[in-house]
Parts: C-alpha cells; structure tokens; sequence
C-alpha cells in the first residue's frame, strides 16, 4: 500500500501474515501492521490524513505511527548482524506488539463485495471465526492470529442475508482457519440453511477436520447442491501426523469419505 503525501515522498506500508517475518524486507519499508488491520489501518490512514493536513514531514508522520498498537517502524530500529536482536533507536519504542481485534462484531465484514470475472472462488465467504486452539506445529496463521474469537450468530445472519442481496452469489462459504471448532456451527448451519435452501444457495464449509462435520449437516448441504469436499490425509503416514500434533487417524479418513459416498458425493 503506498500511500502519498504532498510534502513528501511516499510511503510504504504493507501488513498480512508475511509482516511477521519483517526483516528481510524492512530496508524497503516504510512501516509495517503486525496482526488485524480493522482497526490500525483506520488509525494508520488517520494519522496520514493529519500529516497531510498540518504539512508534516515524513521523520514526523514515522514518529506519530509508533503510538498506533501494531505499528512496526523498521527504520527506529538498528540490525546488529545476524544471531543478534535489533537494537531500539527511540525510547518508548522497544517492542511492537501484534494488534488484535478483541470482538469481531466490531469489526465490519464487508457485504458489498467486488465481484470479479472468472473467478475460482466465486462465492460469499464468511469470516466465522478468526484464530486457532489446534497447534498443528508448522502452522504459522494458527499461532500468529491466536486468541480465537467467534462471530455472534445473529451478526452472521446479518452477514450472509445483506452479502447475498448485494452480490447476487449462488454459493456461500462459512469460513476460519478450523470452522468444524466453531462453538455454535450447528446453530449456524441450522438458521443459514432454511435461508439458503429457499433460494437454492448452495453452502460450502471449508477448512473442515476430519470428523468434525457431523453426518445431518452433510446431508442438508447435498439436498441444496453438492459443493467440492476436500479430504487432507495431513501426512503420508500415522507418525508424521503424529509429529505435527494433527491427531487425525487413517480410520477418520475413511469414515469421512464413507459418509461423503454416502451423501451423494
């Protein structure tokens, strides 16, 4: 994201999971959001907005960007050489700490989407949840998005009811990084499905566990239309998955197949 100033060259910024791993790119950037951008990229462009307004230079705009949590300035730090931590060039300003959207109700799920041309995933996703419990342990988007936290059902309502009469979707997605741990999943398929089914939208649940997608609700979802099923083996053996913590087991496997087969998949 480069975002200009009449005074001054512009700046770049970029976030998204990748920030975490700042280093080899923080020569070429200007500031980085570690963590959820809902609420520092409006606090972010906020602070451009004044910059702009009151003539600042872009050292004073750098400056004011440190007081905005998530906010990484790479150029208030010095790199020491490999093996070693960075050095901190501002006082107060030694450690940047991840932002984090307490409640996802506050945060604005966007309805009306773009709607591309010939796209692969042409449906209505849903953020039902963001973060993970699992500690899958080559995950980095399961640790670094921890705490998890749900979004309401009656927002997900909202959501999906305005979503699909701003964007005319015929398919919608319910999606997190593990929807089958979603608290009230069941609760949810339950009022989207009455929903969706009187207009023939098809619902797809993405990113499912083995065993955790129980065989009633695999059964309304083929009675709309079947969308794809992805079944992850995780591992090319038992003591692979063991390794990486997935506590998934070949029998699961087979059971989630049978009851796909089942289904009319």
């Amino acid at each position: 994201l480069a975002l200009g100033l009449a005074q001054a060259p512009e700046k770049i910024v970029a976030g998204g999971g990748a920030a975490f791993n700042a280093e080899p790119v923080a020569p070429f950037l200007d500031a980085l959001v570690l963590g959820d951008g809902e609420e520092a990229m409006v606090a972010l462009l906020t602070a451009v907005e004044r910059a702009k307004e009151g003539g600042l230079s872009k050292g004073e705009l750098l400056e004011s960007l440190t007081e905005i949590p998530g906010l990484y300035v790479p150029s208030f730090f010095k790199d020491q050489g490999p093996g070693k931590p960075l050095k901190p060039l501002r006082e107060g300003y030694e450690i940047v700490e991840k932002a984090v959207v307490d409640d996802l109700n506050r945060a604005p799920f966007p309805k009306g989407q773009v709607i591309p041309f010939g796209a692969i995933h042409d449906r209505l996703t849903m953020e039902i949840a963001r973060g993970c419990t699992r500690g899958c342990r080559f995950c980095q988007a399961g640790m670094i998005y921890r705490p998890v936290r749900e979004r309401s059902l009656d927002g997900l309502d909202n959501i999906l009811t305005d979503g699909l009469a701003q964007t005319g979707y015929e398919e919608t997605s319910m999606l997190s990084l593990s929807t089958g741990d979603f608290s009230g999943l069941d609760s949810l398929f339950t009022r989207s499905f009455d929903k969706c089914a009187a207009e023939q939208i098809s619902i797809s649940l993405p990113s499912l566990r083995v065993g955790s997608l129980s065989a009633p609700i695999m059964e309304r979802i083929s009675s709309i239309r079947r969308t794809g099923a992805t079944i992850a083996p995780e591992a090319g053996s038992q003591r692979l998955r063991d390794v990486i913590n997935k506590g998934v087991d070949e029998a699961g496997l087979i059971e989630h197949v049978r009851l796909l087969f089942e289904n009319g998949w």
